[in-house]
């Protein structure tokens, strides 16, 4: 926990906010402004690690940053709360274009950090995330010392996991219980990815991705001229080009669509999570997951959060037999996609474009399809019980009503 005071000049007169709902706003706080400070250390676009396993310079600022953010996201989850403040900050903070400050009002705005400044702090992010995602801080660094023989320093999450017990332990205290590396990473991990999937997204909002040229555009348009899976322009971005215009989205899985099912299983290694499974309880609007493996668990128990995945890219993806359980999903591009025995009751999907998705066997009850593209979907022995299909694109002779499901 990391708490908060407050002096106005006299030390006896300090006063800390012991109220959690405080804490918490204030914890999501320090998170946006160390990104904007990071912003303030960078003048221009910085080139990528070079080998894999290595750490950064300590005279990259991308150190500093990653050293921050670990301390504040490697001890615990991010809870419900902190979570809901970080997503209403961030998508203010990368919003507002002017600093207005009210000389009548005791208090004043933080200071705005421009859109280039966020653009910076987007990269340096998803270069974080690359360095979560090779177990750079689960590795032994080597070094040569003063006579040229190699030496290791340890992994970094050991001095992560020092940090995580009491500070003020007395000398014959019981000894505290360590943390497991695998927690420690899990933690790091979760809180990477949702501040990596927010930012690239707020960002790309603000670069008019959503309503570029026209009013509304459909999925397949958003995404439209979007680069290969890998090809950058980092390893963990994907690009859209449309005219004169780009915008950059989180892209997880790197050069590799299969490395996302790696990554998802080391944040649910820890065992608990508050939300359930990775990635439940997250939101991932434009997020690039095209020919990734999504599994979501399907529990006996009700999920305690749901994914929102507005205009993420899962074309091509296998989330077969995965639980989308009241999930989010409005204008989501799903072309191809595998929903074979899913279970994705309550789901909203609407506007989604799901052409030539394998939508066998699943379960829809009550789901939200009203103007989706279900263009050559499969959807053989799927139950649609009390599905809105409400404008569906598509023929499909076999859908009786809404309230029958389809046949054979």
């Amino acid at each position: 926990m990391i708490s908060f005071y407050f002096k106005g000049g006299h030390r006896e007169l300090g006063c800390e906010f012991l109220h959690k709902s405080f804490r918490e706003y204030l914890f999501a706080e320090g998170i946006v402004e160390t990104l904007k400070n990071y912003a303030g250390t960078v003048a221009s676009p910085l080139p990528e690690r070079n080998l894999y396993w290595k750490d950064f310079d300590q005279s990259d600022p991308r150190f500093t940053l990653t050293r921050n953010l670990s301390e504040l996201l490697a001890a615990q989850w991010l809870s419900r709360e902190v979570v809901a403040h970080l997503e209403q900050l961030l998508g203010w903070e990368i919003g507002r274009q002017k600093a207005r400050m009210d000389t009548n009002r005791p208090g004043r705005p933080t200071e705005r950090l421009d859109i280039a400044g966020w653009e910076h702090v987007r990269d340096g992010l998803a270069e974080v995330w690359d360095w979560w995602a090779e177990g750079v801080p689960l590795r032994s660094q080597p070094k040569r010392n003063v006579r040229r023989q190699i030496e290791f320093d340890p992994p970094y999450a050991d001095e992560l996991a020092q940090l995580t017990v009491p500070r003020d332990l007395r000398p014959n205290s019981e000894y505290p219980i360590p943390a497991r590396s695998t927690t420690i990473d899990a933690h790091l991990g979760d809180g990477l990815f949702r501040l990596c999937a927010w930012t690239h997204y707020q960002v790309a909002l603000q670069r008019n991705w959503l309503h570029s040229g026209q009013s509304k555009r459909k999925p397949a348009q958003l995404w439209d001229g979007v680069t290969n899976i890998g090809e950058g322009p980092r390893r963990y971005q994907a690009c859209i080009t449309q005219g004169s215009e780009q915008w950059i989205l989180f892209s997880p899985s790197g050069k590799n669509s299969e490395y996302y099912a790696n990554y998802v299983a080391r944040i649910n290694g820890a065992g608990w999570r508050p939300s359930g499974s990775f990635p439940l309880g997250c939101n991932l609007s434009g997020i690039d997951l095209r020919r990734a493996t999504v599994t979501i668990a399907i529990s006996a128990h009700i999920p305690r959060g749901i994914v929102i995945w507005r205009h993420a890219n899962l074309s091509s993806a296998n989330a077969g037999g995965s639980l989308f359980y009241f999930h989010d999903a409005r204008e989501m591009l799903a072309t191809g996609i595998i929903f074979w025995l899913g279970m994705l009751d309550f789901c909203n999907l609407s506007y989604a474009d799901l052409t030539n998705a394998r939508l066998t066997h699943a379960r829809l009850l009550h789901a939200n399809l009203t103007n989706a593209d279900l263009t050559e979907a499969d959807l053989r022995n799927a139950d649609l019980t009390e599905a809105d299909l409400t404008n569906v694109v598509g023929k499909h002779p076999n859908i009786k009503s809404t309230r029958e499901g389809i046949s054979g």
